[in-house]
């Protein structure tokens, strides 16, 4: 790996970075300008997108699946200042800083991706999330200021763990970096081994908090239900993005190395599964939209871990694979709540196939991706391609895993079948008043919704790079 290819790697976090300086320097020169901040914050993630493809495959060990999470972080930054709302831009700072708080959340997810060192994974992961906070913080609302003080107590304790298990991971391998040569240099060493697989688990354990894994999940359902939609959707896929390549990052070392890991193996596990069953059951429960986001989001942190549980390259492939479909699913029922208006109960969608056949199709759509069902062909695929990992590695308590993880997709066919339900229900007698079309939902509605039906129906689109 070159000093080129490092830098390189760091492309679209600068790009992202930069262009958060310049919204708030333009800002303070033009204080009284209005609407230009959203244009240029798209302009500036296009960029960043741009910037993607530049990673030099030859050089850098981990570009593609680098290249696929910073994609999905700056792609879902552009869909959380398209969903951002008028209150959201109306807040203290105005949307100048709106979206400079946003261009600086994807720039700590892109670096995230890029880390291969403790240090910048601490100093990332914090650069994507305290934004975030600020985010949330500044709806105004009593709740949002609730919700926001909930994540920055979960930040603070997420940043402590992570910083404890980063010099445990010094102590035990000498090195900042979180390299295969890190880890092969402690083998044989039971001492250095132990200490190093509990960096691991401490260090997994605060990166938890951010990827709404059980039991550092509480933070989730508050903040989904107070915060702006399209801070919601910044959760659902800039964050994410960067928590599961935290994730990954911190693995990375373990999966090529010839030791069994049982502790490791059996708490990711046993994580996954409980995460996927917890969400799954407390989201049966949830009469409101966003409530249901919620638990969904934490339910499909289960799916995004299980493949990991092989400490196998290909789990990582499939991991990230699953975290795309997830989101873009998600992102099209963002959009179709954003439509509108707000969160209200799931009563207030009966019937929206009819009274609105796009916004409820494409809603009915993404649930059907979410349960794994046809015509929704991509989710029942991304939850293959979650399970195969566990099924062609040689440790033998693999499979039983898959085997629990297939029962519990009941659970979420349930909580996406109820919804749907609502959707294709008759409709009230007396219709609502039609608020106006905003262009922002509308076109994440349907860009999400296309992305979905060309992977349904051209599934090796996904399958073609997870080996």
């Amino acid at each position: 790996m070159t000093m080129t290819a490092e830098l390189a790697a760091f492309g679209p976090a600068a790009v992202a970075g930069l262009g958060a300086v310049l919204v708030l320097l333009i800002d303070a020169i033009a204080p009284r300008g209005r609407g230009w901040q959203r244009w240029l914050g798209i302009a500036v993630l296009i960029g960043a997108l741009v910037s993607v493809v530049w990673i030099p495959a030859a050089g850098w060990p981990t570009a593609t699946l680098t290249q696929v999470l910073q994609s999905l972080a700056v792609v879902g930054a552009v869909v959380a200042v398209a969903l951002m709302g008028r209150e959201q831009y109306a807040a203290p700072g105005g949307p100048s800083v709106a979206v400079a708080l946003v261009l600086a959340t994807t720039a700590g997810a892109a670096s995230v991706a890029a880390s291969v060192d403790v240090v910048t994974l601490v100093v990332s992961l914090e650069l994507a999330t305290v934004p975030v906070v600020a985010l949330v913080a500044l709806r105004g609302t009593r709740g949002a200021g609730h919700a926001a003080l909930s994540l920055l107590v979960t930040s603070l304790t997420s940043f402590a763990l992570i910083v404890v298990g980063a010099a445990l991971w010094v102590s035990a391998t000498g090195t900042v970096a979180l390299t295969a040569q890190a880890w092969q240099g402690i083998v044989g060493e039971d001492t250095r081994v132990a200490l190093g697989v509990l960096a691991m688990l401490i260090l997994l354990s605060g990166i938890g908090f951010k990827l709404s894994l059980m039991p550092f999940h509480a933070w989730t359902p508050q903040n989904y239900r107070e915060a702006d939609v399209g801070v919601v959707a910044v959760l659902v896929t800039t964050s994410k993005a960067a928590a599961l390549a935290a994730v990954i990052a911190v693995l990375r070392p373990s999966m090529s190395s010839v030791l069994a890991l049982p502790a490791l193996t059996v708490g990711l596990a046993a994580v996954a599964l409980t995460t996927m069953i917890l969400g799954a059951s407390v989201a049966l429960r949830q009469d409101r939209a966003l409530g249901l986001v919620a638990w969904s989001t934490i339910a499909q942190a289960g799916w995004v871990l299980l493949p990991l549980v092989a400490l196998a390259e290909q789990g990582a492939q499939a991991a990230v694979a699953y975290l795309c479909v997830y989101a873009a699913a998600t992102v099209a029922l963002l959009a179709g709540v954003a439509e509108r208006r707000g969160d209200g109960e799931l009563s207030a969608y009966r019937g929206l196939i009819r009274r609105d056949p796009l916004t409820g199709g494409a809603m009915a759509f993404a649930l059907l991706v979410l349960a794994g069902l046809p015509p929704g062909v991509v989710g029942l695929i991304a939850k293959i391609i979650a399970l195969r990992p566990l099924t062609t590695t040689a440790h033998q308590a693999l499979p039983i895993v898959a085997v629990l993880a297939v029962m519990a997709v009941a659970l979420g066919i349930a909580v996406y079948l109820r919804w749907l339900v609502i959707l294709v229900a008759r409709p009230e007698d007396t219709p609502g008043s039609a608020a106006p079309r905003a262009w922002g939902p509308r076109i994440v509605l349907v860009a999400a919704s296309v992305t979905l039906v060309v992977l349904s129906v051209a599934p090796q689109l996904l399958l073609g790079w997870v080996r």
